[in-house]
């Protein structure tokens, strides 16, 4: 069951439960370009419209300035590199209540197809990317794989009901996998 952190203002935080044999529970911001939810959206919208239908058609009711700047921020090697596109997404974003409204629906489908891979009973493949940071990667489809950059656990969060440290999703995407 999906719960919202009510102490956070400026985001909203999302609890996942994470199973039981996890020493730590996860938890997800909303509203971030860089972490999170809308990073997600915004950063691997072409690999979660593959995976979440739904999410091509709410992209559609988005202003064409906010859909050019996501293209440049899914294209960009980096988020560095993608400084201008940021800026032009949050321009658009602040200027419109459709758009955040619209952004508001996508977060919400693509936090439940996170809850349902993440709390399934599959066990992640714990690994390291190239620059160290933990891991868990999940096969969701031949070739596919969801990948979750958590950081390092937290407190646990009152209002999660649930007292195990918390780790949040700063990255989540999905992405083709090759095992050799």
């Amino acid at each position: 069951m999906v719960k919202r952190d009510a102490h956070v203002k400026s985001e909203d935080a999302y609890h996942i439960c994470m199973p039981r044999y996890f020493n730590f529970t996860c938890a997800v911001v909303g509203n971030n370009v860089y972490s999170g939810l809308l990073h997600a959206y915004i950063r691997h919208y072409p690999e979660l419209e593959a995976q979440i239908p739904s999410l091509s058609a709410l992209r559609a009711n988005l202003p064409a300035k906010m859909q050019a700047a996501m293209k440049g921020i899914t294209l960009a090697f980096n988020m560095a590199a993608a400084k201008s596109e940021i800026a032009d997404f949050l321009k658009s974003f602040n200027e419109s209540g459709k758009a955040r409204s619209v952004l508001h629906k996508v977060q919400m489908l693509v936090l439940r197809y996170f809850e349902s891979v993440l709390t399934a009973n599959q066990v992640p493949q714990a690994a390291f990317n190239t620059c160290g940071k933990y891991q868990l990667r999940y096969a969701v489809k031949k070739n596919m794989e969801l990948v979750v950059g958590p950081t390092d656990p937290k407190a646990p969060i009152q209002s999660f009901g649930d007292k195990r440290p918390a780790r949040f999703g700063d990255t989540l995407y999905a992405a083709e996998h090759c095992y050799g």
